[in-house]
């Protein structure tokens, strides 16, 4: 796979789609971005370039994936990709006369003394998450019970015993922990024997893919990664893809960016340009969308508990909030851009679906070294589903339409 590819800024005053093989993106057409997020391909140059770099639920394997193969759902079938038994602890002395090797839908004969047979390694299954259980069993015996363990000793779902003879078995197993795995076993003596299965199936929820790395298009390599598995963005969800993009779970998701990009409203000429499609859910607490992991100075893009869009500077004395006047905080997809261009009356311009939200005198504060190297922040987490997010280090003024309209051409955001 390329994970990086050059963008090539041609400078033309055009708003082609870019999902046409040949055909300019939007960084083809507006060149000089700092960093550059999406997953479609934002010029030619990146149409072999991957996008994401996906880590499936079901065994915590990375892949990275282009824009093409995710929208021919390649990458979903990936993430959705049925594993052999041999990723499965089938044994303890347990099982005999498997009849297939498929993930789902097995028979298998338990024989002689064998000890509690379970599935792993570990589900990806969340306190109060509950698995649909089905399967066929015949036993000359006692009753056995099947159950959601931890580990090999600690019970974490309600126990359903099965009773002798032939029963079709449809039941619904709820963990109250995590690191799951199903198991049979007797009641009482640990052990599991002659016991036949057959047309076992399950629902855990196997089929989920997380965004380990979201690659830079821009040509500066400043991708945004994750390595906290708990901490990543949702791009599957239960076997189907997210329509937002990103889903960001206003818990604790969060990207950090490999370099900081510099915001300094001190510097003369500072000028720069932010452009991002996404959605918000819904209002009440303070977001945090973009900003610099320093305290002081602090630059971010947020929303306030009221879902207004806002940018934020604080240098350790003073704090600025530039507000746009509306509630965003609704799920509906937007694009916001925001131009800051220095320490004047028109300083800093909010725009939202191409119509610009409030005009703010943000007398800007002549601080230094300020930067944006996170998305996300623990502390206020962002919560709702990302599309693309572009930084330029420049004023784009002169070209906000254009990448506006490249963007909604795209998307088909507003009217």
């Amino acid at each position: 796979m390329i994970r990086h590819a050059p963008s090539i800024g041609l400078g033309l005053g055009l708003s082609l789609r870019s999902d046409t093989l040949g055909a300019p993106g939007l960084l083809d057409l507006y060149g000089g971005a700092a960093a550059a997020y999406s997953l479609r391909a934002l010029s030619r140059g990146w149409l072999a370039g991957d996008v994401v770099e996906v880590r499936r639920a079901s065994d915590s394997t990375s892949q990275g994936f282009t824009a093409s193969q995710i929208t021919n759902g390649q990458m979903l079938s990936w993430v959705n990709e049925r594993l052999s038994s041999s990723k499965w602890d089938l044994g303890l002395t347990g099982f005999a006369n498997m009849s297939s090797t498929s993930y789902a839908g097995w028979s298998a004969d338990l024989t002689g003394s064998a000890s509690r047979i379970q599935l792993s390694p570990s589900f990806s299954i969340k306190n109060g998450e509950a698995v649909n259980i089905t399967f066929d069993s015949n036993r000359a015996k006692s009753t056995f019970t099947i159950r959601i363990r931890e580990g090999a000793s600690t019970n974490i779902s309600n126990n359903v015993q099965i009773s002798s003879g032939a029963n079709s078995v449809t039941l619904t197993a709820t963990a109250d922990s995590t690191d799951a795995r199903i198991t049979f076993l007797d009641t009482s003596l640990d052990v599991v024997a002659g016991v036949a299965i057959t047309n076992f199936t399950h629902d855990a929820d196997m089929f989920d893919g997380f965004v380990s790395t979201w690659y830079d298009q821009s040509g500066n390599a400043n991708d945004a990664t994750q390595i906290a598995t708990a901490s990543q963005p949702k791009i599957v969800d239960a076997g189907a893809l997210v329509a937002g993009g990103l889903d960001f779970d206003g818990v604790d998701d969060s990207m950090d960016l490999t370099s900081a990009l510099t915001i300094d409203p001190s510097a003369s000429g500072f000028a720069s340009f932010i452009s991002c499609a996404f959605d918000k859910n819904a209002t009440g607490a303070s977001q945090v969308f973009i900003r610099n992991s320093n305290l002081n100075p602090k630059h971010q893009i947020a929303f306030n508990t009221n879902g207004k869009y806002r940018y934020n500077l604080n240098d350790g004395t003073n704090n600025l909030f530039a507000d746009t006047a509306s509630d965003y905080g609704d799920n509906s997809l937007r694009l916001f851009s925001t131009t800051i261009t220095g320490q004047s009356s028109t300083g800093l311009t909010h725009f939202v679906n191409g119509t610009q939200d409030s005009q703010h005198d943000t007398s800007l504060i002549g601080d230094t070294g300020a930067s944006i190297d996170q998305i996300s922040w623990a502390s206020f987490p962002f919560g709702g589903s990302v599309k693309e997010l572009i930084l330029y280090p420049s004023d784009q003024s002169a070209n906000r339409v254009g990448i506006e309209t490249n963007i909604n051409d795209h998307y088909s955001i507003y009217a």
